[in-house]
């Protein structure tokens, strides 16, 4: 509004000479501008382009209403028309330093930087106090990629207003950028030598000595940290990266054991250290990084008790290590500082399904499902149990129930439907469990769990051997030694009277298991009783007993020297 103002003054003093319909077209024109101005504040671009235009129209002359539509043709990225505008504005009132700047930003928005700066190096000629020129001046030279020329217009800056961080830091990353480390450094040093008690710009001295390889110069650096400021947080772990570079695991140790002690170091850049450890090949079969990684826990846990990240990442190392006991004790930790977190719980039921304690399990299954009853997977670890236990209702229960919550998740869809499968034959009920296994079976045609478990049933039933025969042995095409799937394929061909070939695959089951597997004896000694091998078939029988295979009719087997199915 004060252009505005400034219009309708010049008005005022118009030559006396001039006519009453001169002065009534420069008013209306001056109204025209204020309803052009009114129209774009209420977001009605087209009328205002169009008073603007008018104004132009009427008056040749009017750089203001130039410079307005030239800003509207900006935003909508119409350069080339604007910069016509721009470029008619500033001829007409040179001396308007928003008409330079418009032009400047044209300029730089059309990549002709070359134009841009020397508005710019005009701009600071007039009016050298005034700093936002110089950082406009010296950005466009970085766009126009002379670095040289954009830290010439950071000197001069530096000489109006002295040494600064944002200038000295700017410099330092164009030096490193240009591979002129030595300036580089004199940059940090400008600012140390000025700021001598700023720790921070130390810190950057001492990261650039060793990464340009200068490591009694860093650590003269990162000591004088120390020295000015004995508690500060990151310049142990500065010092530790540094001893680890140079390989000195000693000294590396005693470094990241003082920053992980310290509560000043935030909690989250000691997670992002014990993150580490995760990455580094075998970390849990190296015993010395094991013992590494867990005094460093050790040490974040007693230094941050209150956290809940603290104990969750402890709780995870623990948890790969298989100490699933202590890790339930962090886990319950976590839980009571933060009871949100859907995967600590799921981790917690995980540890309690590999320690077998089924029933603190299923406790804690129920305390899970109050904060998160939607989550399939609680559902299918505590149907795992129950199988385990071998309550296959219950799981089946659980499983009927968390397919409610599976959602488009192909793999858990799967796990979902192949337990059922397993779990439906073990209460009989056949045609369920085949349902379910064909409903794996189509999503993933080489799921060979269920390619495995099916054919078995269906052998151990006697129906479709045909089609258990053809499955078993897509599973074999794959896994041709796995025992447990020879194993299946040996009952497969028994079942079919094949028991040549039965008596084939059986031993090169057994060949391929790590230990002797009782029910695989059993299988052998029917398949040799079937071969009029009576004397080899007890004796299998025997094998199996001993083995702790326990049944009436391996028993009665045994006692009868017969077979019975």
């Amino acid at each position: 509004m004060l252009l505005f103002v400034g219009i309708g003054t010049s008005s005022c003093f118009l030559s006396k000479n001039g006519t009453k319909n001169t002065k009534k077209q420069e008013i209306e024109n001056t109204n025209r501008l204020i309803d052009a101005k009114k129209e774009q504040s209420l977001g009605n671009t087209e009328d205002a382009k169009t008073l603007f235009a008018i104004c132009i129209k009427k008056d040749s002359k009017n750089a203001v209403a130039m410079y307005e539509l030239a800003n509207i043709l900006i935003e909508e990225k119409n350069f080339e028309d604007a910069v016509v505008l721009a470029e008619e504005a500033a001829e007409i009132s040179p001396e308007n330093k928003w008409y330079q700047l418009q032009k400047a930003e044209i300029y730089t928005a059309t990549h002709e930087y070359d134009k841009a700066a020397k508005i710019y190096k005009k701009l600071v000629e007039q009016q050298p106090e005034y700093i936002d020129y110089y950082y406009e001046w010296a950005r466009i030279y970085i766009l126009d990629l002379q670095y040289v020329k954009s830290i010439e217009v950071y000197n001069l800056l530096e000489k109006q207003i002295g040494v600064t961080e944002e200038i000295s830091i700017q410099k330092h990353k164009i030096y490193l950028y240009l591979k002129d480390y030595e300036k580089a450094i004199n940059e940090i040093k400008n600012l140390i030598e000025v700021f001598p008690s700023e720790t921070r710009y130390w810190g950057i001295l001492a990261d650039l000595y060793t990464n340009l390889g200068k490591g009694t110069l860093a650590l003269e650096a990162y000591n004088k940290i120390i020295e000015i400021d004995p508690d500060e947080a990151n310049v142990h772990l500065s010092l530790a990266n540094y001893y680890k570079s140079i390989g000195n695991k000693e000294k590396y140790l005693e470094e990241i054991k003082l920053a992980f002690e310290n509560q000043e170091l935030n909690i989250d850049s000691k997670i992002q250290i014990m993150m580490g450890y995760y990455s580094v090949n075998d970390a849990f079969e190296n015993e010395e990084i094991k013992a590494e990684a867990f005094m460093l826990l050790q040490i974040l846990v007693e230094t941050h008790p209150d956290e809940a990240k603290s104990h969750s990442m402890y709780a995870d190392f623990l948890y790969q290590n298989e100490e699933y006991r202590t890790a339930t004790e962090e886990l319950k930790e976590v839980i009571a500082l933060d009871s949100t977190k859907y995967l600590v719980w799921e981790e917690y039921l995980l540890c309690w399904l590999n320690l077998e304690s089924y029933d603190t399990l299923q406790i804690n299954v129920e305390k899970t499902l109050e904060f998160f009853p939607e989550q399939a997977m609680v559902y299918l670890i505590s149907a795992i149990a129950f199988i385990q236990e071998e309550e296959y209702e219950k799981a089946i229960e659980k499983l009927n129930t968390g397919s409610y919550f599976v959602g488009s998740e192909k793999k858990l869809s799967n796990d979902f439907n192949s337990m059922l499968g397993d779990a439906y034959h073990h209460t009989g009920e056949d045609a369920l469990s085949d349902k379910h296994y064909d409903k794996v079976l189509e999503k993933q045609p080489l799921n060979l769990h269920v390619l495995n478990k099916y054919s078995y049933n269906l052998s151990l039933r006697g129906e479709r051997l045909d089609d258990a025969e053809m499955m078993i042995k897509k599973v074999l095409g794959y896994k041709p030694n796995n025992p447990q799937y020879l194993d299946t394929y040996a009952w497969i061909l028994y079942k079919k009277q094949k028991y040549e070939e039965a008596e084939e695959a059986i031993l090169k089951a057994i060949d391929n298991f790590d230990e002797e597997i009782a029910s695989i004896f059993e299988h052998y000694g029917d398949i040799l009783y079937q071969l009029n091998k009576k004397e080899q078939a007890v004796e299998y029988w025997i094998k199996a007993k001993e083995l702790g295979e326990e049944n009436e009719l391996l028993d009665k087997k045994i006692k009868d020297k017969k077979l019975y199915e």
